[in-house]
């Protein structure tokens, strides 16, 4: 009886809705909401300084200790040790479909800054010196760390490189340049973000977005995708680089204008509720995203001192708190949930 009751509550919001939804685009009232909402969430991102070029502050020499990896280190090391398989120390992920466990730059890294934030920098260290032997040393110059699978979702096939692997090695070795003063960290950690500087047409991650600003690839297919995520984290290995010395005219270059398109190519992701994931798929991303979107947002404001990342930081978790409500914003979502087919 629980049972029939429960199909026959879902077969009337389905009808309802389905048609609640055509009214609306006959009418063109879910496009107007559509543009009012868009006009809403501009407006939010200009008041936040969405267009404001401050400048870069004057590098100087941090204590690496108290500058967490925000959008990691908010899970201990142990969260990799549960959830991943380790190999003589190794975090290994196991995709779907694969019949062995498979290395991934990215884990590792993370793996490796978490222990660094939690105190276990012998661990962090041992970590940074399996990356750096790991490397891959391109003919045309820079440290790689490819991804020996295909990623058919946005049609790469191995090896491919990411702006989020060559960034968060960077990270793990400027914090092994700070617990060893060895110099040869800093060296890696160039080459390894000698691919943030190559455009993608010569095998590099740069790219541009389509108001013509440059990002850099999380996914770099044969057309861009511009993950967001992705592209912070990489804004952020930039941003810390300057705090290890004077950088190449390029690299400093390059972090100006990649903190510039970042705030001015915010708001594309905002759909007024929630965060797209990317700019070419409606996807949105996780409330576990969110949340270490937010705390990414965290790390830019120590880093840069700009009002503008606080704000849209607090933007956020007012969405992540709200996040039971989504189904009511998001029609994408109400439809998957309740099954409508229009």
């Amino acid at each position: 009886m629980k049972r029939l009751a429960e199909r026959g509550w879902k077969f009337a919001v389905r009808h309802v809705l389905t048609a609640w939804l055509r009214l609306g685009r006959a009418t063109g009232w879910l496009a107007r909401r559509q543009a009012r909402i868009r006009r809403r969430v501009e407006r939010a991102y200009a008041a936040a300084g969405a267009g404001t070029d401050l400048p870069l502050p004057a590098p100087a020499p941090p204590d690496w200790r108290q500058l967490a990896y925000a959008s990691v280190s908010y899970k201990p090391p142990q969260f990799w040790e549960q959830t991943y398989i380790m190999q003589d120390g190794i975090p290994l992920v196991q995709y779907a479909g694969a019949a062995e466990p498979r290395r991934n730059y990215v884990t590792a890294a993370q793996y490796a800054l978490s222990c660094f934030d939690h105190g276990r920098p012998e661990a962090g260290l041992a970590l940074a010196a399996w990356l750096r032997q790991e490397a891959e040393w391109l003919p045309a110059g820079g440290a790689a760390y490819p991804f020996g699978f295909d990623w058919p979702m946005y049609g790469l096939q191995a090896p491919w490189y990411s702006a989020l692997a060559q960034a968060q090695v960077m990270s793990v070795c400027f914090r092994a340049w700070s617990l060893s003063s060895d110099r040869s960290w800093l060296e890696h950690a160039e080459a390894a973000g000698a691919l943030m500087i190559r455009p993608a047409e010569a095998g590099g991650l740069l790219r541009h977005t389509p108001e013509g600003l440059v990002w850099l690839e999380e996914y770099p297919g044969a057309q861009p995708v511009l993950v967001l995520n992705g592209f912070v984290s990489a804004v952020i290995a930039l941003l810390e680089a300057r705090l290890t010395g004077p950088q190449p005219p390029a690299r400093e270059a390059l972090a100006a204008d990649a903190l510039r398109s970042l705030k001015r190519s915010f708001s594309a992701y905002d759909t007024g509720f929630w965060l797209r994931y990317d700019r070419v798929s409606p996807k949105h991303i996780t409330p576990e995203y969110m949340k270490f979107q937010a705390l990414q947002l965290d790390q830019l404001a120590a880093l840069t001192g700009d009002p503008f990342f606080p704000r849209t930081a607090a933007r956020l978790r007012r969405y992540y708190r709200r996040r039971r409500w989504l189904p009511l914003y998001d029609f994408d979502l109400l439809k998957a949930v309740t099954g409508v087919r229009i």
